[in-house]
């Protein structure tokens, strides 16, 4: 929950050094019947269940804003992309139209998290 813009900064660099091709990174999401569901109760941002998938926020970051948190998430992956540019068909125009449709999705997805689903 306390991540920072250097934290996902040294994750790309890390990922880069061991030279990984594909990647999988969660969002911590500490579940309903856990010490962890307990210990953060307070701090629950998103009640809707259908967005603990380990891919949403359902606690809000400590150091940047949710859309920031979003932004250097996907930003992770597509330098993933980035670094692995010789896997697949994967071009420059193409790539742009990928981080588009990411920043869409992110101010989409901030959006509807302010609606009703939200923890007051």
């Amino acid at each position: 929950t306390d991540a920072t813009k250097a934290d996902f900064d040294n994750l790309t660099a890390w990922i880069k050094r061991m030279k990984l091709r594909f990647i999988t990174a969660s969002v911590f999401t500490p579940f309903p019947g856990t010490l962890l569901f307990e210990k953060y109760r307070e701090q629950l941002i998103n009640l809707n269940y259908d967005n603990w998938d380990l891919l949403h926020l359902v606690i809000k970051p400590g150091n940047m804003t949710e859309k920031k948190f979003y932004y250097e998430l996907y930003k992770l992956y597509a330098k993933v992309v980035f670094i692995n540019k010789g896997i697949g068909d994967f071009n420059h125009k193409y790539i742009c139209q990928i981080l588009k449709l990411i920043k869409e999705f992110i101010k989409k997805l901030v959006n509807r998290n302010r609606g009703t689903n939200r923890v007051r």
